[in-house]
């Protein structure tokens, strides 16, 4: 017996119905008809295009294999794959485990690979130290393996997408004027995040920008910053800005992650992107206040910035915290190996 072709993947999943808009909408996958399976206690949908197929499996018993399955893990996972095969009678002729070889060499393991992501963070300070646990939480909670990125270091080339992070003001000779209103300036920050996110941009790598992130990858573009804005800027550290009723507009991919209901953002800059200072080919999504306050690349595969901090989750909308997910999701649809 032989196997053949790598017939389908199957995910299990919490729910089918509110995971297939993620694989249909995002990743453009068409979605079969979801169907129950009593006899072995789940519900199905497939998902596929010319080149993959993949199935969706929700657990019906909470008691079943694939329950404590789903339970214990609490998150979409690879549950098996499924292969085509020439002769499936010999294939359930199996040998008694006794007749088994113990260490055969023919055999391997499959395992998942987690997509791993450059996360960019200021230098490492006590001060800094909970604001930067809290991107790695973000990301590593929906499937992550984060490689963090300091002043300093270089980025792996072995990377499946870029997050830059908050942090603080860039040096404004970067986009061509002189520095009038800036503060807490890291020159060598600067350079490493210019340097990652024009090389991401190159490699068609997805690339999400948050907050000074997204100010990074407006400049990369050739786009320009307001150097002072009132009202976008807690006076306290820990304090907090609200920006209520921000509309995402409707046919981005920002809408496709986090939907075109009305949100509730936080605000904690005092620079800025203004439409006349947008950087070359991106397009804004969010816009408060005349300041644009999200854009996209639409000619590029993934490559989204937000002003807001969604990783703080007590701070913004359910549904603003949901770009982590589309974010990762679209770094694991090609991962640059099978490590």
């Amino acid at each position: 017996m032989k196997l053949g072709p790598l017939h389908h993947v199957a995910i299990a999943v919490p729910s089918v119905s509110q995971s297939v808009p993620f694989y249909r909408d995002v990743l453009g996958l068409r979605a079969g008809p979801v169907r129950d399976v009593p006899d072995q206690r789940v519900r199905v949908a497939f998902l596929g295009d010319d080149r993959q197929l993949l199935e969706l499996v929700e657990p019906l018993d909470p008691d079943s294999g694939v329950g404590r399955f789903v339970r214990e893990r609490g998150r979409p996972t690879l549950h098996h794959v499924c292969y085509v095969v020439d002769d499936l009678a010999g294939v359930r002729r199996r040998p008694h485990r006794a007749d088994r070889p113990r260490h055969d060499p023919r055999v391997r393991t499959m395992k998942t690979v987690r997509p791993r992501i450059a996360l960019t963070l200021s230098r490492p300070t006590p001060l800094h130290q909970a604001s930067h646990q809290r991107y790695r939480d973000a990301l590593e909670r929906v499937g992550a393996d984060v490689v963090a990125l300091h002043p300093g270091d270089a980025m792996p080339e072995d990377v499946d997408a870029l997050c830059l992070s908050g942090g603080g003001d860039i040096e404004p000779s970067r986009y061509g004027e002189e520095d009038i209103a800036c503060s807490d300036v890291d020159t060598d920050r600067d350079s490493l995040e210019l340097t990652l996110a024009r090389n991401a941009i190159d490699r068609d790598l997805p690339v999400l920008g948050i907050c000074r992130g997204f100010q990074i990858l407006n400049v990369a573009y050739g786009g320009r910053l307001l150097q002072d804005v009132a009202g976008h800027k807690p006076e306290e550290r820990e304090g907090l800005v609200e920006h209520r009723d921000v509309r995402v507009a409707a046919g981005s991919r920002l809408a496709a992650a986090i939907g075109s209901r009305p949100l509730v953002v936080n605000s904690r800059h005092h620079q800025a992107v203004t439409r006349e200072g947008l950087g070359h080919g991106l397009v804004p999504t969010v816009v408060v206040d005349d300041l644009v306050e999200a854009f996209e690349a639409p000619d590029k595969r993934w490559v989204v910035g937000v002003q807001w901090h969604p990783e703080r989750t007590s701070e913004v909308s359910a549904e603003a915290r949901r770009i982590f997910e589309v974010f990762v999701g679209e770094a694991a649809r090609t991962t640059t190996s099978a490590r």
